[in-house]
């Protein structure tokens, strides 16, 4: 009997044992546990932390304060961005105008021959005229002394937006014309990106390349490149266009009031004119020459230097003072003489 208990004791025994090795292995378990959920903390106190990531990006000035300076006008006046019309064909300042209210632009050809006729002006002069409007760069005249513009026309996407300014509003810039005046200002390297290039093809053999490269170089110092060309083979026979222009400026900052820009432009612009129809001829075809332009290869070639410097003094929040000039040097070659009449005469 004696052995009996003895061998059923051994067993109670042995699972005492395993329960208490389990209860500890389950403590260890728990305390491994412990250990585990206070690591973290010690990962928490190693975090690193990153320096604040400022991101800046360009903003044309000018062009908010054009925009804050039309609002408050109670007169015709309206800003034109030209970067809403990247994504639209824009050939010569006739499709610059299409939607600027008041003011009427159209070419007879489709070139850079464009007819402005703002409030009623202009309406009895001829295209190379363009008198009644005063253009303006850059708060610099281009029209002359005249009151003409002659074979002088604005690239509209050399500038970074355009001021029009109808009737007496344009005031502010001098002119007394009926039409008013219009300022391009030209982009700078403070609100373009350091390179852009831009391609755009139509009907009709057309072919617009354009490529800028700027820099600001230091606080004071900033440029800006612009080199662009046109091809164009005309809706009607003899009507071809071939232009070339090139466009910079040099910034200097000469204190924090006081800023000096200088403009340099070239423009080498020729075009065929298909001259005038009948209206038996447009009926006929209108897509023909006249006689007369064929006979005497009628033409208007024009090239443009142009330099300019402006400084501007800001006084504060309400008011600047400019102070500029521009001198600008043109080749004109314009044949309107029909050759075979002029034999015709010399025989007779």
């Amino acid at each position: 009997m004696a052995s009996v208990l003895l061998l059923n004791a051994v067993p109670e025994a042995l699972a005492e044992d395993s329960v208490n090795t389990k209860n500890a292995e389950s403590k260890d378990d728990k305390a491994k546990a412990k250990k585990s959920a206070v690591k973290p903390k010690k990962s928490q106190s190693n975090t690193i932390m990153l320096e604040p990531l400022e991101v800046k990006g360009k903003s044309d000035q000018k062009l908010e304060a054009a925009k804050q300076e039309v609002a408050v006008t109670p007169g015709g006046v309206n800003v034109i961005n030209i970067n809403d019309l990247h994504d639209r064909n824009v050939s010569s300042v006739a499709d610059f105008f299409r939607y600027s209210p008041g003011v009427y632009a159209t070419s007879q050809s489709g070139n850079d021959e464009v007819f402005i006729s703002s409030r009623g002006s202009n309406l009895d002069a001829n295209n190379y005229a363009g008198s009644g409007v005063k253009i303006l760069q850059d708060g610099l005249p281009v029209t002359a002394a005249d009151g003409n513009n002659h074979n002088r026309m604005i690239d509209p996407l050399a500038s970074s937006f355009a001021t029009v300014a109808r009737g007496a509003n344009a005031f502010k810039y001098g002119a007394s014309t009926m039409g008013g005046a219009i300022d391009f200002t030209s982009p700078t390297a403070h609100d373009s990106p350091d390179m852009r290039l831009a391609l755009s093809g139509g009907s009709f053999g057309q072919f617009l390349g354009r490529g800028t490269v700027s820099k600001v170089f230091n606080d004071q110092f900033d440029g800006l490149l612009t080199v662009e060309g046109k091809e164009w083979d005309g809706y009607r026979a003899h009507n071809k266009q071939d232009r070339v222009g090139l466009y910079g400026n040099f910034g200097w900052k000469l204190s924090d009031s006081v800023v000096n820009r200088t403009f340099v432009s070239y423009i080498k612009n020729n075009q065929q004119l298909p001259g005038q129809l009948t209206r038996a001829q447009f009926a006929a075809n209108p897509y023909q020459a006249s006689t007369q332009a064929v006979g005497g290869n009628y033409q208007v070639n024009t090239e443009t230097e142009r330099v300019a410097n402006k400084t501007t003094w800001t006084i504060d929040d309400k008011s600047s003072l400019d102070i500029g000039f521009s001198f600008e040097n043109q080749h004109l070659y314009h044949p309107i003489v029909d050759k075979s009449s002029s034999l015709m005469l010399m025989v007779v």
